[in-house]
């Protein structure tokens, strides 16, 4: 939970965020994935909530080259942002509980996601910006 400040994560989702730990067993395929490439992994939650969770994963990039990513997040029917970073896709669903963002971006050969309820992507553009400054990369 140190690649992005706690504050960070407080200002653009809920002050009562706090870092969890992921449970055994309830391991997505993405958190599989990130963790097998050798990434870390981080979640924010609210304590005892089903309210709020932020997630965010980063790893060397799962492609020999930057286009052949952006090439899968095209196919995959991803939406591309605005310019940031060197490359940032996103897709939304949209639950009971609101709407999940996913942020997929890269920055310098390394893949980064963020996942969380929003009400748009913008608070997840400010996660991945602190994450690529945290790793020396802004």
């Amino acid at each position: 939970a140190d690649l992005v400040p706690l504050a960070t994560i407080r200002a653009q989702f809920a002050t009562s965020f706090e870092p969890m730990v992921f449970t055994p067993g309830l391991i997505s395929p993405t958190t599989q994935d990130f963790i097998d490439r050798g990434g870390l992994v981080c979640l924010w939650g609210i304590p005892q909530s089903d309210a709020g969770a932020l997630t965010a994963y980063v790893a060397e990039r799962a492609t020999a080259t930057d286009e052949q990513q952006v090439d899968a997040w095209r196919a995959a029917g991803y939406r591309e942002c605005p310019p940031f970073l060197d490359a940032c896709f996103y897709e939304s669903e949209t639950y009971e509980v609101g709407e999940l963002w996913t942020v997929h971006t890269l920055v310098e050969g390394f893949e980064m996601n963020i996942q969380a309820i929003s009400m748009s992507f913008d608070p997840l553009l400010v996660v991945a910006r602190a994450m690529a400054t945290s790793m020396g990369y802004l």
